[in-house]
């Protein structure tokens, strides 16, 4: 019975360092990539999204600009993250962490994977260099 309990404990502090370490990797200025056309190219109309996550957020989504707290949550699969506007407004979301950049998709629910019907609620960023 020990045994389990202590396999339970290390179990839960090791998932607990894992999404401690995932929540730091995604801390800082994120930027939307310059959209290129098929000559590579950049494409006359641009994406202007940005995410700046501290112990705050700061965000560009579509146009429109907010400022608020999140959470995030890296031992559920997708990883979850739930913005809180300083207007009151809950956007709850997913998000990863591949191939250098951050992929986001938020909604008044919680999408269950990185798509979007409008490619409103889609943001795939970059580190701002």
């Amino acid at each position: 019975m020990k045994t389990t309990f202590a396999v339970l404990v290390a179990g839960v502090l090791a998932a607990a360092s894992v999404a401690g370490e995932q929540d730091e990797k995604i801390q800082g200025a994120w930027v939307s990539p310059p959209l290129l056309d098929r000559s590579g190219q950049p494409r006359k109309l641009q994406v202007d999204d940005r995410l700046t996550l501290g112990e705050t957020f700061s965000m560009r989504l579509g146009g429109k600009d907010s400022e608020g707290t999140y959470t995030t949550d890296a031992t559920k699969t997708p990883n979850q993250i739930d913005l809180v506007t300083s207007k009151g407004k809950t956007l709850r979301g997913i998000y990863a962490l591949q191939y250098g950049q951050l992929w986001v998709c938020l909604g008044e629910e919680r999408p269950t994977e990185f798509i979007s019907e409008k490619m409103d609620g889609l943001m795939i960023l970059e580190p701002k260099k």
